[in-house]
């Protein structure tokens, strides 16, 4: 049986693997923006302050590296060498010779784990949890065997604004009803027709014993 230390450690787990669902659906500096005020200490700030790459092309800041890399890492399941590359990347080690104030510092201090390297490793281990959405494709968590997410924003067969679970739901069931109304009917009528039957018997049995 596991013990409370045991249980809260398996939510921070899963809250930090969330967060980095989120940070894989991250799409324009705007979002990671948003992302930086709500997770502040997720991952070194040289994530998002380093120089970018590939001038010449166009605008490639290192989250955008990583955010790739660990999209990569979620389609395949978090193999083991993509996860060692996650985990380890320079960035790291150029957040922790930042905050060292001298080379023997550097050299002798232990490096801080970050809540993004617990969340990569984590999945390693339990790769099942790291799901794509099959209604809009985003990357989430699950802690059942969920094929659709719980994030809204999506509009629904209505026209109206819902999760993905909900409009997928909403959308099974106008499917099932259009193809299967006339036997969804039958099936009405014959329990309801059956009920009638039990209903008067139950009458009946009840004048008889007055």
């Amino acid at each position: 049986m596991r013990s409370e230390a045991s249980w809260q450690r398996q939510e921070q787990a899963l809250k930090s693997a969330k967060v980095l669902a989120e940070f894989t659906n991250l799409d324009d500096a705007s979002a990671a923006e948003d992302f930086i005020r709500k997770h502040r200490d997720f991952v070194p700030p040289l994530w998002w302050t380093g120089r970018a790459w590939k001038e010449g092309v166009g605008k490639y800041t290192p989250w955008m590296r990583e955010r790739d890399l660990l999209r990569k890492a979620w389609s395949a399941g978090f193999p083991a060498d993509t996860t060692l590359e996650l985990a380890t990347n320079n960035l790291f080690l150029a957040a922790h010779a930042l905050a060292s104030n001298t080379t023997t510092e550097m050299k002798t201090a232990p490096q801080k784990i970050w809540s993004y390297q617990r969340a990569v490793l984590f999945l390693h281990v339990n790769p099942t949890r790291a799901r794509i959405c099959e209604w809009c494709g985003r990357r989430f968590i699950s802690e059942t065997n969920a094929r659709f997410c719980r994030f809204g924003g999506v509009v629904d067969v209505d026209g109206d604004e819902t999760t993905c679970f909900w409009a997928h739901r909403k959308q099974y069931r106008k499917d099932n009803w259009s193809e299967n109304s006339d036997s969804i009917n039958k099936r009405r009528k014959r329990e309801y027709r059956l009920e009638k039957k039990r209903s008067h018997r139950a009458k009946r049995k009840n004048i008889r014993q007055r």
